[in-house]
Formats: C-alpha cells, structure tokens, sequence
C-alpha cells in the first residue's frame, strides 16, 4: 500500500506490515492475525491464486477469531490478474473512473455467494467519500 494513497481514508501510521520471508507463509500470517482478532482488517497482496485449503482455514481462524475475541475479523486478498480463488465470500474490483478533477471510483461486487453482482461509484465530497449505487449507463471493468 502507497502511503499517500490511504491518507485520504485514514493515517497511514494505523498500518502494521508484515513481511514473511517466504511466500507461503503469508497466508499462515493472515490466519494468525485473524484468529487473534487483534485487528478488524487485515490486507495480503497474495504473490498468486490460494488454494481452496487455506483459504478454509482463513474462514475456520476468522470464526475463532470472532468468537473468542468479540470482533468479526475481515481479510482483504489481493490476488494477481482477475482473481478467482476457490472457498472465497465475494470476488470485488474497485477502479478509478477517470474525470478531470475529480476523484471517482467504482466498486464493483464481482461475485458472492449471498447477493447478485452490483457496482456503486464512490466520489469524494467536501472530504469525505460517498457511496451511491451506479446507474446503468456506466463504465464497467
């Protein structure tokens, strides 16, 4: 994560990274952290598409997580390319939609596994994001 890219959203100083020696160890990090629930949040930039295996183990720590520690744990898995990692909630992309002078987003729920795909644009206003539901005529990923 760019520093400068999250401090509209919050202090960078809030980040804690981890950077495990080995590749196959960042999934064993996550599961740590959300078993711990130590933080609401935890990102991994995923070097490739996990397996269906650690991915349920996510799921498992995430439960204990919750359970033990009284804070529902999410974990954001970047992954290269499109996505498609087997066992997970929902798929999403989010995309700037470029406008001269304008900050603009859109989100996009790709796939889940309890609601139907949707895209909402997020713009910038008086400091603050907000999130309204994209009508149809917009740019799609």
């Amino acid at each position: 994560l760019h520093a400068e890219g999250v401090t509209p959203f919050f202090s960078p100083g809030r980040l804690t990274f981890v950077s495990p020696k080995r590749a196959e160890d960042i999934l064993w990090c996550v599961e740590e952290i959300l078993r711990s629930s130590a933080v609401p949040l935890v990102v991994a930039d995923l070097p490739g598409l996990p397996a269906l295996t650690p991915v349920r183990r996510l799921h498992l720590a995430a439960e204990t997580g919750a359970r033990d520690g009284g804070c529902a744990p999410l974990a954001l898995l970047l992954t290269p390319g499109t996505g498609g990692a087997p066992g997970i909630e929902s798929r999403w992309h989010m995309g700037p939609i470029p406008q001269a002078g304008m900050d603009n987003w859109q989100l996009t729920r790709i796939r889940s596994r309890s609601a139907p795909p949707r895209r909402w644009h997020m713009t910038r206003h008086e400091g603050r994001y907000q999130l309204a539901p994209a009508s149809q005529g917009t740019t799609q990923i």
